[in-house]
């Protein structure tokens, strides 16, 4: 048995085909649930539903997913862009 969380799963978005680019366009994108915005952060499956990454989402893009994480782990929003701007600081 799961653990209970606090923290609502991401919405998944499947796609129909799969590359392993940062940038996954829209005519690659199958499904995507009801009530997704521009900028939601989303769980992404392969077209046979097997877990590929999280990514942000942008209907109004040719470039519909940038992926940020590839796998089954779930990206945990607020901590993977404390993370990234902390690393980007470092860098300077």
């Amino acid at each position: 048995m799961s653990e209970p969380t606090d923290k609502p799963a991401l919405p998944v978005v499947q796609l129909k085909a799969a590359g392993w680019g940062p940038f996954i366009y829209r005519k690659r994108v199958g499904r995507v649930p009801a009530g997704v915005q521009d900028g939601d952060l989303v769980a992404v499956v392969d077209k046979t539903g097997k877990p590929f990454g999280c990514g942000f989402y942008n209907a109004k893009s040719m470039i519909t997913l940038r992926m940020v994480s590839w796998g089954p782990g779930a990206v945990d929003e607020k901590t993977f862009i404390d993370t990234r701007i902390a690393r980007a600081v470092d860098l300077r």
